[in-house]
């Protein structure tokens, strides 16, 4: 089958993105990337006539600049489903209770693939099945080889602003820093960190994941499937990743925002008893290769469309 991506490959390389358009051709399909945000429509429609998609899938694809912009695209979008028999599936990751577009897409939309356990909220917006479709770690067979440079006691990769979202985590991230040396990544040396996944969890003893709390029930971030999926050791406080993960098993569980708590819990595992936080390197790995791996994500997808024929 022949699968577009529709993202911002250029000036926003999402694990999205990513692990989309890696775990297609892992599955044994053809991936063709095509930049959409920003992009002419006019060349969007000569890229998507030229390939002739099975599917399309997309990301950023409500972005509202230029003005005029997004609409002329969904027009595009349109033409090529009736045209070429496209499905398109448009995924929303975030968190969020009410999407960014809150109206019908169903001219331009045949699906929803939404990140949290309440796609029926969303349904109702879009007037579009919905379906729950989590991140997922890139498939593969062993855990990335040890390298020094990225040997660090513990890593945590993302944003650490003050705004309303990321407020709680950076305090906490600022508190823990006082009792253990914690490397942030993106850095001056190697930027994002994204395509470096593999390697810092192999390499470091622990990867932080503090979760923000859910605005819709069933959220859960990129954090636990990208890295416990790679074979890292995974701290996190979150009670939604409860719904996949078991603590202490697949990822060790600490108190939120409790910084005592968690150096108590990253002493047991990765000081006192290294051999237990090995179990849980290979145990996690093991299991979000086998049930949350990028190949699952995009046969979750290809059952969708086949049964919607």
């Amino acid at each position: 089958m022949r699968f577009c991506v529709l993202g911002n490959f250029e000036r926003y390389p999402s694990f999205y993105n990513l692990v989309s358009t890696y775990g297609i051709i892992q599955s044994g399909h053809i991936a063709r990337p095509i930049q959409l945000t920003g992009e002419d429509p006019q060349h969007i429609k000569q890229q998507l006539d030229f390939f002739k998609p099975h599917i399309i899938m997309s990301h950023c694809l409500f972005d509202k600049k230029p003005e005029g912009w997004r609409e002329k695209v969904w027009e595009v979008i349109a033409d090529i489903r009736k045209k070429w028999g496209s499905k398109h599936f448009t995924h929303l990751g975030d968190n969020r209770s009410v999407p960014r577009y809150p109206h019908n897409i169903s001219d331009f939309v045949d699906f929803g693939l939404v990140n949290n356990s309440e796609p029926e909220t969303f349904e109702k917006y879009w007037k579009i099945p919905c379906f729950t479709w989590r991140y997922s770690c890139i498939k593969s067979g062993a855990i990335h080889a040890q390298d020094s440079n990225f040997a660090h006691d513990l890593v945590f990769t993302g944003s650490l602003d003050t705004g309303q979202h990321h407020a709680n985590r950076k305090h906490f991230i600022d508190n823990l820093q006082n009792r253990i040396k914690v490397k942030t990544y993106p850095d001056k040396k190697y930027g994002n960190s994204m395509f470096l996944t593999d390697v810092i969890s192999a390499s470091a003893k622990g990867v932080l994941a503090p979760q923000i709390p859910a605005k819709v029930k069933g959220f859960i971030d990129v954090r636990p499937f990208q890295y416990i999926g790679a074979g890292a050791i995974l701290f996190s406080d979150g009670q939604e990743i409860k719904q996949y993960f078991v603590p202490n098993k697949h990822y060790v569980e600490y108190k939120t925002d409790d910084v005592d708590d968690f150096i108590d819990k990253y002493n047991y595992y990765v000081n006192k008893n290294p051999n237990k936080g090995t179990s849980i390197r290979y145990t996690g790995f093991s299991y979000c290769q086998e049930y949350h791996s990028s190949v699952n994500r995009i046969n979750q997808g290809v059952d969708i469309y086949k049964h919607c024929l």
